[in-house]
This record gives structure tokens, C-alpha cells and sequence, in this order.
């Protein structure tokens, strides 16, 4: 049962920090991608197979909670180089540099 805010009632969600390997983060991010836009962003990016960001960014605006924070694939390149020197996340970054393809792939 979800609380008046879209988060689930009784035990908190893990924490993205809490992850101590790859694995252990993809599965936190399926868990928080319910409740969390931005987690259901990154969660696009892993799944990714050949999607450009521009492509990502359409699926992103189908999103059930509408969210403010990713409206130009310009501002999704910025969420991406936050969580590579911030959350150490590595990414495959392939094809043309103003509409990549960006996959997740791991957690250094």
C-alpha cells in the first residue's frame, strides 16, 4: 500500500548509497524507479540497448508522476556526468556526441 506521497507504506526503500556492487544497485533501482523519477531515469539507462538519450527521453515523459527535473537530453548528459563523479556509475556512451546512446553498466 502507497502512502499519500506515492511511497510505500511500513519499510523504507533501500538507499542507491547502500549498494555494494553492480547487481545490488540494478535491483535498488528497480525497487525505487515505482516511487522516484529519477531513478526511474537512471533505470532507462540501464536497461538501455541502442536507445538514443533522445528516445530515453521521450519513454522518461511517459513516466506516470510527471517530474520537472529531465525536459532536454542536455539536462540528462548533466544527471549523467553527476553520477559518474559523484556515484562513481560507469557508463557505454557510443554514437553521435549531441544524441548518444548511453547504457549503465556499472558501479566502480
Amino acid at each position: 500500500m502507497k502512502n499519500v506521497k506515492g511511497k510505500p507504506q511500513g519499510k523504507p526503500l533501500p538507499r542507491l548509497i547502500d549498494a555494494a556492487d553492480f547487481k545490488q544497485l540494478a535491483e535498488i533501482l528497480r525497487i525505487r524507479s515505482d516511487v522516484y523519477p529519477t531513478n526511474y531515469l537512471d533505470l532507462l539507462l540501464l536497461e538501455n540497448k541502442n536507445n538514443k538519450l533522445s528516445e530515453i527521453l521521450v519513454l522518461f515523459q511517459n513516466y506516470k508522476a510527471k517530474n520537472n527535473d529531465f525536459k532536454t537530453v542536455t539536462r540528462i548528459k548533466v544527471h549523467i556526468r553527476h553520477r559518474q563523479r559523484h556515484d562513481h556509475w560507469i557508463f557505454k556512451i557510443s554514437g553521435e556526441k549531441e544524441d548518444p546512446i548511453v547504457i549503465l553498466k556499472g558501479l566502480n
